[in-house]
C-alpha cells in the first residue's frame, strides 16, 4: 500500500552495497519484497521478521511451494518482538529494510526504541537502514540522526509512490533528492519519504532506555511545534473564560476542543490531573485557576 516492492529496486541499487548481500526485512507482513531481493537483486539471504506468526507461516509456505531450488534457503522467517531488551538475531546485515513499520510503532515510545535498537545493533559497518515513511521529515530525521549511541550518517530523499505494475515503467526516475530545509518536509499523497542511515563505524549496542527517552523527547518536541496546546491564541481565549476557579468537569470542557476530547476522555484527563497534582502538593485538587490550568497544559504536552 505504501509503494510497490518493484519500485524499491532502483533505490537499493543506488546504495552500491559493498558487504555480503544479507538483508533484514522488518515488519515484513505479507510483502513480497524479500522475494524480489533474492530473485532480482541477488541477495544471498533475507531474514523476514514480524510479530504475526500466522502471516509469517503463510509467507514461509508460499516461498516453499514456489520451489526455488538453490535459492530455497535464501529466505528465513522469524517471529520477533523487538520490544524485548535482549532481542537478538544470528546475522548482521548489509541492508535493513523498513516499509513504514517504524511509523506504526510511533504510538509507543518503547516499541519505536526497540525497533531502532534492533536495527542499529544488527547493521554491519557500511550497511544501510532504509526507512520508507509517510511521516514528517522534521519528526523522523532528528529521531534517527540524534539517537544516542548511534554512529551512522542519515540522509533523506523523496520517492514517488508506485502502486501499479512497474515492470514496463522506467523506475530509475522515481527517486529525487530534496533539501530538508526546503520547507517541503511532509510528503503529498503521491510521495513518500525515504531515510537512508549508513552505519559508519562499530560501537557498543544501543541503550534501550536512553533511546526510549530520546524518542519520547523527539515526539514531544515535534508535537509541540506542530500542534501546541498552548498557542498564544488559545491562552488568550482561556484567559477570558477563566475569570474564577473552575471545577474539573468545566476545566475539561474548556481546555480541550471537541476533536481533542475524542482522544482524551474525561477519565484519562482525571488520570493526567492526578499525576500533575502529585508534583504540586499545595494546589487544590478539585478545581483549577487560570495559572494552574496553563501550567497543567504545559506539563501535559
Amino acid at each position: 500500500w505504501l509503494t510497490s516492492s518493484e519500485s524499491i529496486i532502483p533505490l537499493i541499487n543506488s546504495l552500491n552495497l559493498q558487504n555480503e548481500k544479507v538483508a533484514l526485512h522488518v515488519g515484513c507482513g505479507s510483502s513480497i519484497l524479500g522475494e524480489i531481493l533474492v530473485e532480482k537483486l541477488n541477495f544471498q539471504l533475507v531474514v523476514n521478521i514480524d510479530k504475526d506468526e500466522e502471516t509469517l507461516a503463510l509467507m514461509k509456505e508460499r516461498w516453499k511451494k514456489q520451489g526455488r531450488g538453490d535459492s530455497e534457503n535464501a529466505m528465513k522467517f522469524q517471529c520477533i518482538d523487538w520490544v524485548q531488551e535482549n532481542c537478538k538475531l544470528d546475522e548482521s546485515f548489509a541492508l535493513v529494510f523498513d516499509k513504514s513499520t517504524l511509523d506504526c510503532t510511533l504510538c509507543s515510545d518503547r516499541s519505536t526504541a526497540g525497533l531502532i535498537k534492533l536495527v542499529y545493533d544488527h547493521l554491519c559497518i557500511g550497511g544501510y537502514y532504509v526507512l520508507i515513511s509517510f511521516h514528517d521529515v522534521q519528526l523522523l530525521l532528528p529521531m534517527l540522526q540524534d539517537c544516542p549511541g548511534t554512529k551512522w550518517t542519515v540522509t533523506n530523499q523523496v520517492m514517488t509512490r508506485q502502486v501499479e505494475d512497474l515492470i514496463s515503467k522506467n523506475c530509475n526516475s522515481c527517486i529525487t533528492s530534496i533539501s530538508v530545509d526546503s520547507g517541503n518536509s511532509i510528503c503529498n499523497q503521491g510521495e513518500v519519504n525515504v531515510f537512508l542511515c549508513k552505519k559508519d563505524e562499530e560501537g557498543a549496542a544501543l541503550d534501550l532506555d536512553l533511546v526510549q527517552q530520546h524518542v519520547h523527547e523527539t515526539n514531544d518536541a515535534w508535537f509541540q511545534g506542530m500542534n501546541p496546546l498552548l498557542s498564544d491564541d488559545r491562552k488568550e481565549k482561556l484567559k477570558q473564560v477563566f475569570t474564577e476557579e473552575k471545577n474539573l468537569q468545566d476545566c475539561y470542557d474548556l481546555l480541550f476542543t471537541d476533536l481533542e476530547r475524542e482522544c482524551l476522555t474525561y477519565e484519562y484527563f482525571l488520570q493526567d490531573w492526578e499525576a500533575y497534582c502529585s508534583t504540586q502538593p499545595h494546589i487544590p485538587k478539585t478545581c483549577m485557576t487560570f495559572a494552574t490550568a496553563m501550567d497543567f497544559l504545559d506539563k501535559m504536552q
